[in-house]
């Protein structure tokens, strides 16, 4: 936790883009801070709890691109390792370096990104990141977000096929 000021903010999640961006999500006491810090400036966006509609989650291509790419590279240089004539050491062990690639990529699962919407806009809040971790941070907003504003009432939907029942 970090105390800034009067109020203690704890960190929910942070996550960095290349070594340039860096975007943390940061819960006060009635309301969630995303801070961007890119190179020598950073950026402050403020959401109150209260104001926050809707939280969710969008999946992302990039799981299916980064898979076929470490794939493609994988069968490649593994081709070329099975059929050169001198057994190409170094093909084999990019071919390798590939495959682990793709392993660990698929072990880790697809990629989503996090929205928040209130009345007036629909921020993003991270990018790509793993649907499981996703999932666990969108429940933990969603939980406070009950909390502030109260448990939301589910209304019953009539059943249009049958009016009888």
């Amino acid at each position: 936790m970090i105390k800034a000021g009067k109020f203690k903010y704890e960190k929910l999640h942070s996550k960095w883009f290349c070594v340039f961006i860096n975007r943390k999500l940061w819960l006060g006491p009635d309301h969630l801070l995303v801070s961007e810090a890119v190179i020598s400036h950073e950026r402050y966006k403020r959401f109150s709890l209260n104001d926050i509609q809707v939280v969710f989650l969008k999946h992302s291509i990039s799981y299916c691109i980064w898979n076929t790419v470490w794939g493609l590279l994988a069968s490649l240089f593994g081709l070329i390792f099975l059929f050169s004539s001198g057994a190409n050491s170094f093909a084999g062990a990019l071919a390798g370096g590939f495959l682990i690639a793709l392993l660990i990529n698929i072990y880790h699962g697809p990629v989503c990104v996090l929205y928040l919407q209130t009345a007036v806009q629909v921020q993003k809040i991270t990018a790509f990141t793993r649907r499981k971790k996703a999932l666990r941070l969108m429940d933990h907003i969603k939980k406070l977000v009950e909390q502030e504003q109260g448990a939301v009432q589910k209304s019953v939907r009539p059943n249009l096929l049958n009016p009888d029942s």
